[in-house]
């Protein structure tokens, strides 16, 4: 049986996937207040679930089997109606580089149907750096090494903006560190003083800052991380009042079921909602959000359905594995 911790933690990932698809079809201001924190809570949530692994090898197999199985699978998936295109119609240009190369490249290279992509690559090597860490080091000093990463994370946002790498792997200098403060909160034994200091951030930002909220520019696929250290205390601050939402949510049967059902299937909703989105706008011109969001919930719902019937589905689609001849299967982000 689940425990309370684990039922709060599939909550705020569910509404963190809800977050993410309402912020890629809502223009505007509620776009804005979202992009400051919708990232970086599930490097938080990441963080205060991360267990160390000693054995670092293992760690690798099974991440790379629940999250870049499913990564390279959608991918190639739905890059097929673009090569197929490209290859009837000759533009072998085309096919290259606009498909081929950013297949291969990851990243920012990836746009449209692929622009939440990124985020499977950086939180894989987030966790793995992370975990190599606290495996040869100790909490004291990982936390430097950390600092180090946050600080030259914007060095590459202030000063060399345009400055990227494959796969978005210049972005894990500044997921490092969203990803430490998840690993020292759950380590601190005294949350609610956590609480008490968001609640205080955050009515101090509206009063005397609200643009941090909504006028900040923060895109942490494009290294774009908004102030130092203001914007991720302030993101923070939003998370920690999203936990204790979620916990007053865990008490009520129909929303926490929904929402679990969101953060248990957020990785399969992070990969197809966005093709899903803008085949919708594009073709059937429908641009509501309150049509479009529960319309791609559901399509990602029954994708679900469907791969869970199938052992391949499963394990190519949905992130399945086996280690030590146990079968896990975890549809999450973590």
């Amino acid at each position: 049986m689940a425990t309370e911790r684990e039922e709060w933690v599939d909550i705020i990932k569910g509404i963190g996937i809800l977050l993410v698809v309402i912020g890629h079809v809502t223009p505007g201001t509620l776009r804005d207040f979202i992009f400051t924190f919708h990232m970086p809570l599930f490097f938080v949530i990441g963080g205060y679930l991360y267990r160390t692994k000693e054995n670092i090898a293992l760690f690798f197999r099974e991440k790379s089997a629940q999250l870049l199985i499913p990564y390279c699978s959608f991918l190639v998936i739905l890059s097929i109606p673009f090569i197929t295109k490209n290859i009837l119609l000759s533009n072998w240009e085309a096919l290259v580089d606009e498909s081929l190369i950013p297949m291969v490249i990851g990243g920012q290279a990836l746009t449209g149907w692929f622009s939440a992509f990124w985020f499977i690559t950086c939180y894989f090597v987030t966790l793995q750096v992370y975990n190599a860490l606290n495996v040869y080091l100790s909490l004291h000093q990982v936390t430097i090494v950390v600092f180090f990463l946050f600080c030259l994370s914007f060095v590459n946002s202030i000063i060399f903006s345009h400055f990227w790498l494959p796969l978005n792997l210049n972005v894990v200098a500044g997921t490092m560190f969203l990803f430490h403060i998840g690993y020292i909160y759950k380590n601190t034994k005294n949350r609610s003083k956590f609480l008490i200091f968001s609640g205080i951030t955050i009515l101090s930002v509206v009063f005397f800052m609200p643009e941090l909220l909504f006028d900040t520019e923060i895109d942490y696929k494009y290294a774009s991380y908004g102030i130092p250290l203001l914007s991720q205390i302030v993101s923070f601050s939003i998370i920690i009042l999203l936990i204790f939402l979620s916990k007053i949510i865990n008490t009520l049967p129909i929303a926490s079921t929904f929402l679990k059902y969101l953060g248990i299937n957020s990785l399969l909703i992070m990969l197809l909602h966005q093709p899903i989105q803008i085949t919708i706008r594009t073709v059937f011109g429908i641009n509501e959000a309150w049509i479009v969001v529960p319309i791609v919930l559901i399509i990602c719902a029954v994708f679900n359905f469907i791969f869970q019937r199938s052992n391949v589905f499963n394990k190519y689609f949905l992130g399945k594995y086996i280690v030590n001849k146990c079968i896990k299967r975890d549809n999450a982000i973590h």
